[in-house]
């Protein structure tokens, strides 16, 4: 059975590759705004709630099962010696009077009553199964924007705490247009100060003929840059690292529906 934990730990395991695997697309010049992604000081939070009312109604379906399980199992057991004991009554009766085809009708009808008890407890465990899988599957997005949420607030987190990380990730950038004269970078404002006081650095990946501006762009993601050069513009970011943990929890789910058909 799948655990909430181990979607979260997969989450996890995925931003500790963030300062190794920046993913770098190319994109054409472009028109028109970009939507503006704001980062609420509180998604922590947020995240840390979803978290436990998700993990809390996990459990609870979890124990509901397992109760119903238990129940049915001492249903099954109970009816199991009623109908030895019936069974036991029954020859005896027969034995006694030697109506053995009173005995007969009698065996027989206790095993039927035994086998629609069987039938009957069988289906309400495939009910309570079918309701389970049902609510799960119901708390899939809830699961997969949880992990979404808590993973841009850990990245933000390790490059605000860590800005040779972010350095790093301008530098894989500029190296792309390293031979060209003239390079525009725009950062978010939160970034501008920091990548500002790192220009003397960052610029070393480009030719010594190369000149570097740096503007602030507040249409940018916060952890999103772009580097515009003669021939166009390239953006790098966190977007595709999050939209790669997305496919894995949702290739997670598939498994887990996929194994319990």
């Amino acid at each position: 059975m799948i655990s909430l934990s181990r979607i979260i730990k997969s989450s996890l395991a995925l931003q500790k590759e963030i300062n190794r695997k920046i993913e770098i697309q190319h994109v054409m010049p472009k028109t028109g705004k970009r939507e503006e992604r704001s980062c609420q000081p509180d998604a922590r939070s947020e995240a840390d709630a979803l978290l436990k009312e998700t993990e809390r109604k996990y459990q609870e379906a979890k124990k509901k099962m397992e109760q119903e399980r238990l129940q049915h199992e001492g249903f099954l057991l109970r009816s199991k010696e009623e109908w030895q004991q019936q069974v036991i009554a029954e020859r005896e009766n027969a034995r006694q009077t030697g109506y053995q085809e009173g005995f007969s009708a009698g065996e027989m009808e206790g095993r039927e009553s035994y086998e629609n008890l069987l039938t009957m407890a069988k289906a309400t465990v495939d009910r309570s199964k079918e309701d389970y899988l049902r609510y799960l599957e119901s708390a899939e997005p809830m699961i997969i924007e949880l992990a979404s949420k808590m993973a841009r607030k850990l990245v933000g987190d390790v490059l605000t705490e860590n800005p040779e990380a972010w350095k790093d990730l301008i530098k894989r950038l500029l190296n792309e247009v390293r031979e060209y004269p003239d390079v525009k970078l725009y950062v978010h404002p939160n970034w501008y100060e920091a990548t500002q006081n790192a220009k003397q650095e960052i610029q070393q990946v480009l030719m010594h003929s190369a000149t570097l501006f740096i503007y602030p762009d507040f249409e940018l993601n916060e952890n999103n840059c772009v580097v515009e050069f003669p021939f166009g513009k390239i953006e790098a970011g966190l977007d595709s690292q999050l939209n790669e943990l997305k496919k894995k929890l949702i290739e997670t789910l598939g498994e887990y529906h996929a194994e319990h058909k």
